[in-house]
Parts: structure tokens; C-alpha cells; sequence
């Protein structure tokens, strides 16, 4: 039997972090979360170790996810940034190789890239 990936979804607006939940799960995937904190994603993160992470750069009142994307990275966990920024505003050579999709964003795209980075 194979395993399913496991998600862990960081975002702070309700509306996309539903949606991305919905999707993923309907595309068979396990959902972590989704949280709005940054300080619960590393919470989450250290109990559950999921195969990937979703994150949001703007955290709304947590500011940016910056710090939490190296911790992620630390422990080999990898990341994909769901944001509305561009490539050009994330201006953080720790990140230059880290997959980023712009707001909105096409759901059944955003699995192809989870299946790239677990692949």
C-alpha cells in the first residue's frame, strides 16, 4: 500500500488555507493543519513531520514566514512558497531554489509541484 504525502498548510486568510485544504485532501493527500500561526506551524512541525510544507511569506500579524522556512529547511523538510509576492520581492539567497507560486493559484498546479518536491 502506498503511503500518502502529508501537508502541512500555513496560511493566514481562512478563505485560501479552506481551499487548499479541501483539494489536497480530495486529491488524496493528508492534510496538517491548516494553521494561521507561525509559532503553531513549529509547533505542528515538530510533532508531526510532514512530507511538505505550504507557506504564506506574509503572515499577517506574525510578519514573515522567513525564519520558519529555514527551520523547515533545517530539519529537511521541504517548502512551498504560496504567496502573493513575486519572485523578484522574495530577495533571500537562502531561497533561491525554493519553488514559489503566485497568488491565486491553480490548485491542481500547486500538487504537481508538492509531488515535484517529494519526489
Amino acid at each position: 500500500m502506498e503511503s500518502r504525502i502529508s501537508a502541512l498548510v500555513v496560511e493566514d486568510d481562512f478563505f485560501i488555507a479552506l481551499e487548499l485544504k479541501e483539494h489536497l485532501e480530495n486529491r488524496g493527500f493528508d492534510v496538517i493543519g491548516p494553521t494561521s500561526s507561525l509559532s503553531a506551524a513549529r509547533d505542528i512541525l515538530a510533532r508531526h513531520s510532514p512530507d511538505v510544507v505550504l507557506l504564506d511569506i506574509n503572515m499577517g500579524s506574525d510578519g514573515l514566514s522567513y525564519d520558519f522556512a529555514l527551520h523547515a529547511k533545517r530539519l529537511g523538510v521541504p517548502f512551498v512558497f504560496i504567496t502573493g509576492y513575486d519572485a523578484v520581492a522574495v530577495n533571500h539567497a537562502a531561497f533561491d531554489h525554493t519553488p514559489l507560486m503566485v497568488k491565486p493559484v491553480d490548485l491542481d498546479q500547486v500538487v504537481k509541484q508538492i509531488e515535484l518536491v517529494c519526489s
